[in-house]
């Protein structure tokens, strides 16, 4: 039995990509019909515990954090496992279903089941109305398509378990970038000029697709890797803090890969939908590659 797996790197999308831009990129998806659709997204019981941990966790503003956060103090609070489970129940009426999912920490899914005709407190629907308008990739692509194919959710992969690593390397890593070095490499490094160029090519051409597929090729994926990791590693910076940030963002992304590879458990011989953000898409796939033989790894160009 194989398991298909599409790790699709990609921007983070903002309101300057049109429903028209995207529409291919749906229509190619729906078509391929995953059974499960994963995102960059913290998981409820993650989330809650970044927000009840210190600095740097608790104020980190990725991963879905804030939303998941205000739309848990709109209702009162429980386990997030079993807020989880009564919103998977398939006999949970769908107003409790959005507020179940609200008290798992995972708006987003609480979204996918709302419609403004639910009887629910204004509060609510305001939250819920506010973050349906967020433009972002979860929003435009995965719950389309969640909805579509009446999937039951969301898979939330996203962790950020390591970031104080980071933040204790910050200074050294924000003097590096602000330097003439650092300069230099965000103006000329191939894997920036050549993602702005698909960028706008695929704006021109009113197709995401078009930049997802150069993005998600070889050459692409290979730079992107050199300026995430190789740009830190070939540096000389205080305390080896290159070093510690490398190792910070291996350590996410292998942490990405385990939380995929579970999702890959829920629906062993189907097919699974990722989307990440590009500089993601190469360690999450190498992760999973070295170590899962029944996993087949879906090229974007496999889509027709």
């Amino acid at each position: 039995m194989t398991t298909e797996l599409l790790i699709l790197g990609g921007a983070h999308l903002n309101a300057h990509w049109t429903d028209a831009t995207l529409s291919s990129t749906l229509t190619r998806l729906r078509a391929w019909s995953p059974d499960a659709v994963a995102v960059e997204l913290l998981s409820g019981p993650l989330a809650a515990s970044f927000t009840a941990q210190s600095s740097p966790h608790a104020d980190l503003t990725v991963g879905g954090l804030l939303w998941a956060r205000q739309g848990a103090a709109l209702i009162p609070p429980e386990p997030t496992a079993s807020a989880e489970a009564r919103a998977l129940h398939p006999n949970t009426p769908a107003a409790e279903r959005v507020l179940a999912w609200l008290a798992a920490w995972e708006p987003v899914n609480a979204l996918r089941h709302w419609t403004p005709d639910l009887l629910l407190p204004d509060a609510i629907h305001a939250f819920l109305h506010e973050l349906n308008a967020d433009p972002g990739e979860t929003h435009r692509l995965a719950l389309p398509l969640a909805r579509t194919l009446n999937l039951p959710r969301l898979y939330h992969v996203d962790d950020h378990t390591g970031l104080h690593l980071y933040a204790r390397a910050a200074p050294h890593l924000n003097a590096f970038w602000s330097a003439p070095t650092g300069q230099a490499i965000l103006r000329e490094h191939p894997a920036i000029l050549d993602g702005q160029a698909a960028l706008r090519d695929a704006r021109d051409a009113q197709d995401y697709w078009t930049y997802l597929s150069v993005v998600n090729g070889d050459a692409h994926q290979e730079a992107l890797q050199d300026l995430e990791v190789g740009s830190y590693l070939h540096a000389s910076l205080p305390g080896g803090a290159g070093h510690t940030r490398v190792a910070q963002w291996d350590a996410r992304n292998l942490l990405i890969a385990a939380r995929l590879r579970l999702v890959t458990g829920e629906v062993p011989g189907g097919r699974i939908l990722c989307l990440l953000g590009a500089s993601h898409a190469r360690p999450v796939a190498r992760a999973l590659a070295s170590l899962a033989p029944d996993l087949r790894l879906v090229q974007v160009n496999d889509l027709p």
